[in-house]
């Protein structure tokens, strides 16, 4: 997030710049702090994530070229993301359904 910026803000703003897609956020699904450790810096941080479930409702030019989109299924996001509060994000989100 940006200064200033909401959890909605934020993930409309990011949808369009990593996958150009326009996006309505519908609700504030939670927040998260998580330690993480990063191998390229050999140091721990705290990563701070806010999860909001959205609306694909456009398409616009990504500004990010060095991202690629790729869908997957809920069980797959699970078992492909790194970070255990994405995980924990995807389970909750399948609970809404």
């Amino acid at each position: 997030m940006d200064s200033g910026e909401t959890p909605e803000e934020t993930i409309q703003r990011e949808g369009r710049e990593e996958c150009g897609f326009v996006l309505r956020p519908l609700r504030f699904l939670g927040k998260a702090i998580e330690i993480c450790y990063a191998e390229d810096e050999r140091q721990y941080f705290e990563k701070h994530s806010a999860f909001v479930v959205a609306e694909v409702i456009g398409q616009d030019t990504k500004a990010e070229d060095d991202h690629e989109l790729l869908w997957l299924s809920p069980e797959d996001a699970v078992q492909a993301l790194s970070h255990g509060s994405h995980r924990w994000a995807v389970e909750q989100l399948q609970s809404l359904s």
